[in-house]
This record gives C-alpha cells, sequence and structure tokens, in this order.
C-alpha cells in the first residue's frame, strides 16, 4: 500500500527522474557520510541511466507532477490497482493505493517474460527506501 496521493508522485517523480534520484542520493550521503548512498548515486550518474530511463514530466507550479488518474484508471479497470479515499464527499483528506493480488501476478508474470524490467523492480524498491528514510509523505 502507499499512502496518500503526494507520496505516490514523488515516488514516481524519482523513479522516472534518475538524475533526481542521484541527487537525493548525494544530498543523503552529505548528510550520513553512508558510503553506499554515494557509490549508488555515482553509478547511476556515471552510466546512460539518466539519459535512457528518464521520462520527463510535466512542469506544474513548483515542481514536476503529472496527474494519476488516466494511468491509474487503465490499472484500476483492469481490477490490478485499487484506490481508497479518506474524508467527506466535498473534501478528500487522502488517498491510499493498493497493488492487488491480481496486480501482483501480472508484475511477476512480466518480469519473468522481459526480464529487463527487473531494473524498475529495483529501482522502486530504492526509491521506497529512500523516501521512507526521508520520511516523505
Amino acid at each position: 500500500m502507499v499512502r496518500t496521493q503526494v507520496r505516490l508522485q514523488k515516488l514516481d517523480f524519482w523513479l522516472r527522474n534518475p538524475d533526481y534520484l542521484a541527487d537525493e542520493l548525494l544530498t543523503e550521503y552529505e548528510k550520513s557520510g553512508e558510503v553506499p548512498l554515494l557509490r549508488l548515486a555515482g553509478t547511476i550518474l556515471d552510466s546512460e541511466e539518466p539519459e535512457v530511463r528518464r521520462d520527463r514530466m510535466l512542469r506544474h507550479h513548483f515542481g514536476a507532477y503529472e496527474p494519476l488518474g488516466d494511468a491509474l484508471a487503465v490499472l484500476r479497470s483492469a481490477g490490478l490497482v485499487a484506490r481508497r479515499r479518506h474524508g467527506t464527499v466535498n473534501r478528500v483528506r487522502q488517498h491510499d493505493y493498493f497493488l492487488l493480488e491480481p496486480g501482483r501476478t501480472v508484475a511477476r508474470e512480466v518480469i519473468r517474460e522481459a526480464p529487463d524490467f527487473h531494473y524498475y523492480v529495483d529501482r522502486a524498491r530504492l526509491v521506497l527506501a529512500l523516501a521512507d528514510r526521508l520520511g516523505a509523505v
């Protein structure tokens, strides 16, 4: 489960922008002095990853942003993910997102049939660990 739409958008941003992910890793290294963070940032920046894996996002007020509705609608209509809203009819306080069992099955099948997609599994794990470490919303 991913709590809050803001968190999901942050995770999406770092996954789609490896150069910003590397920058955040360097920022964390400067705070903590943990050498693995420096190595990982260097690995990303010294590779073609920032150019090859970047998936541009729209600029919106104070940063990159892309509405989640269209992408999630496809996954929701296929029964792969679910969204739960908290709040009132007039004001949603929070959105929570769930990867359902059929979604897990599809993800496993895709990785088994196209192992190159495992890159995204590894990066998603890194992005989640970084967000948890930073206390990202």
